[in-house]
């Protein structure tokens, strides 16, 4: 039996367990076999813990054998250690690779997708920061390398069932914009073009309510509304529309997959990044709100959201967008003051007045040799006024949206912590 069963470990993870590669290399070949049902039926009868047990075992006992083989540099404890997260992964249990993982949305994504019931493998950069993930991190099959590596996206797909894409370069410097627009729309080219060689199950990737483009015409959109080559089309925009083309282009080759466009994204996380940045401006004190208005969504839901669509087979071949409520600054600006308890800005900031600001920051990153902090491109966002129509996916789920005065009030809750210094960052509880 123990003939049988390690070389279908070895057939189902090769490249990754040194303990079912080495045994199989000392038992010989084995004869042609079913290699799932023989470590199901073996995983059933004893459990999981008393089958990594058994390898574990075995381990030390060649370990022991054969001290000045190549063992001697692969303890017992860390061949465990490495299977740990795929070893023993069942039948019905799938395997979910996610880009973007240690990012303000993958945290959540990550958490959902345990919640789920997936085994987790994640890409990650040299010098990612991992701590919002906290002890999830430890859970997840971490593969390091660049995404617009060809050969580096295959190897994380290999036999992988599902994918998420949540990873891309967000920024509205001028100087950023070709590096940005490559990375976004060449990564999704290549794990397309990877996902239909692996042939995976499902697949969905994380877009922008910026991709739907914007048109002075049309100040509602919703998921029939086509991009129109306009100048209020950022360049962050024309990144994530080009990585949608891409993606589409897969569905029609076959791939299963569909497209999530979520709005701003509220909630908590890095205090120092992102839109939870607001929470420490407003906590200091603003006096002015821009005049725009946008939509804004709860984190928690874009997450939940996103892991409901993904494992819904009728969701393939579509897009939805993911917006909680449609407001202006103001609206926003005054919810997360209640929040936070502080005097919420009272005069609002003009078109011009923004034109001005940024005109005036370009000069003051000229001279000081530092990135501009408000560009044409973020003053313009700030004074456009656009509504996102997402019934479509509450009928399609069933589901609502979390009120945006419940993420500010939660939000808030662990800002304030972080001020006190009790906990520097963190995620929203479900």
């Amino acid at each position: 039996m123990l003939r049988r069963l390690l070389p279908s470990v070895v057939e189902l993870r090769s490249k990754d367990l040194v303990v079912a590669s080495q045994l199989a290399a000392v038992l010989g070949p084995p004869p042609r076999f079913a290699p799932r049902r023989y470590v199901s039926q073996l995983a059933g009868l004893l459990g999981p813990a008393a089958l990594r047990a058994l390898v574990c075992g075995c381990a030390a006992l060649l370990h022991i054998a054969r001290p000045n083989s190549a063992w001697r540099h692969s303890p017992p404890l860390f061949i465990l250690q490495r299977s740990e997260s795929f070893l023993f992964r069942m039948d019905n249990q799938k395997l979910l690779f996610i880009t973007g993982a240690t990012g303000f949305l993958g945290a959540y994504l990550v958490r959902e997708a345990l919640k789920a019931g997936y085994q987790i493998r994640a890409s990650k950069r040299p010098d990612s920061p991992m701590d919002l993930l906290g002890e999830m991190a430890q859970q997840i099959d971490w593969r390091e390398g660049d995404l617009l590596d060809l050969s580096f996206v295959e190897s994380c797909l290999e036999g992988v069932d599902s994918l998420i894409h949540a990873a891309a370069l967000v920024s509205f410097q001028p100087k950023e914009a070709e590096k940005m627009i490559r990375f976004n729309a060449d990564s999704t080219t290549y794990l397309v073009n990877a996902a239909l060689n692996a042939n995976i199950s499902e697949s969905l990737f994380v877009s922008s309510i910026a991709a739907l483009g914007r048109d002075e015409k049309k100040l509602r959109i919703d998921e029939q509304s086509q991009w129109e080559n306009s100048k209020y089309n950022s360049n962050y925009a024309i990144s994530k529309f080009k990585a949608e083309c891409e993606v589409w282009r897969g569905i029609q080759e076959g791939l299963p997959a569909c497209i999530v466009n979520p709005s701003v994204i509220m909630g908590a996380g890095y205090w120092a990044k992102g839109t939870a940045q607001m929470f420490q401006q407003v906590a200091k004190g603003l006096s002015f709100y821009p005049a725009g208005a946008t939509g804004f969504v709860d984190v928690r839901d874009v997450a939940e959201f996103s892991l409901a669509l993904l494992q819904n087979p009728q969701a393939q071949g579509q897009r939805f967008i993911l917006n909680g409520i449609n407001c202006s600054y103001q609206t926003l600006f005054s919810e997360m003051a209640k929040a936070l308890d502080k005097k919420p800005p009272k005069r609002k900031l003009p078109s011009w007045g923004t034109a001005l600001l940024w005109r005036l920051e370009k000069v003051r990153s000229w001279i000081r040799g530092l990135p501009p902090v408000i560009t044409e491109e973020i003053a313009r966002n700030l004074n456009s006024k656009y509504e996102y129509d997402h019934q479509k996916v509450i009928d399609f789920l069933g589901k609502d949206f979390r009120p945006l005065s419940v993420c500010m009030q939660d939000s808030a809750k662990l800002y304030k912590l972080a001020e006190s210094g009790e906990q520097p960052f963190g995620l929203l509880a479900p």
